[in-house]
């Protein structure tokens, strides 16, 4: 067992099962609310808006957010088990460490985008719903623009070199050895 911190983060707190069923009980006590609200919009307006788009949109970037967990969560676990000493690396430890970085990428950009997708949907109905008020303009545009530069800086706060890297660079660069304790 190992004593010493673990090349990327300590021990799991939550097992991978316990995880898979988060990301899918999440997915699944939203979906009921995307359809409710499309029949809504369409009973009430005879018409959806983009905003409706964006929901959708932002849904199906969920939707695929948790199945690519689903695949490659091993892969987040066994990096996880190694780095801690809880298990010896496997024969193919770096194309799992590779493959995860590429998950750790997809995650980033397709969180940041179904994020932004549902902050952009209360945007455009508060705009819709505001249309008639006198400095609402100047306060939508005010909150776009703040959105759209939290975005950037979002993006830009990502140390791509860790994850867009090569699996020897990772662990080279950003990792120590786990201390290791002998009984």
């Amino acid at each position: 067992m190992s004593t010493g911190r673990g090349i990327f983060w300590s021990p799991n707190k939550i097992d991978e099962s316990a995880f898979k069923a988060i990301i899918w009980s999440s997915a699944a006590v939203a979906l009921p609310f995307v359809p409710f609200r499309l029949l809504a919009r369409w009973k009430l307006f005879h018409k959806l808006f983009v905003d409706d788009a964006l929901v959708v949109f932002a849904y199906s970037l969920l939707l695929t957010y948790v199945i690519v967990w689903q695949e490659y969560a091993d892969d987040l676990y066994l990096v996880v088990r190694v780095s801690t000493g809880v298990e010896a690396p496997p024969v193919d430890i770096f194309s799992r460490i590779k493959r995860w970085l590429l998950v750790q990428i997809f995650h980033i950009v397709l969180s940041g985008f179904c994020l932004w997708a549902i902050k952009l949907a209360f945007l455009l109905f508060f705009r819709r719903l505001g249309q008639n008020v006198r400095h609402q303009k100047f306060i939508w545009w005010s909150v776009l623009i703040w959105n759209i530069i939290t975005f950037v800086v979002w993006m830009g706060i990502v140390k791509w070199s860790c994850i867009a890297t090569s699996p020897e660079r990772t662990i080279g660069n950003y990792a120590s050895l786990p201390d290791r304790k002998t009984d």
